[in-house]
């Protein structure tokens, strides 16, 4: 989920690694709820995203307009390919 998750302690992390470990098994094995899950945790982590590519922007670090708009370009495509799946 990012560095909020961390800041909250280990009992954030642990439940984020715990659902996301879920997510990525449920995928895996082809869970019925596994999908919508990832799909939930790939909108929810495009959130973050947005604002950190604007900052990048805004103060022309190239290195931060490179990290973010990737991490959008990747997440974009995974929601476009579990979006599509028949």
């Amino acid at each position: 989920m990012g560095e909020e998750v961390a800041m909250r302690g280990w009992l954030a992390y642990a439940a984020s690694a715990t659902v996301h470990f879920f997510a990525a098994a449920g995928l895996w094995r082809g869970w019925r709820g596994a999908r919508w899950l990832a799909v939930f945790l790939l909108v929810i982590g495009l959130l973050p995203a947005v604002a950190g590519i604007s900052s990048a922007v805004i103060d022309l670090r190239v290195a931060g307009i490179v990290l973010w708009g990737t991490l959008i370009i990747l997440r974009s495509s995974a929601l476009y390919v579990l979006m599509n799946k028949n």
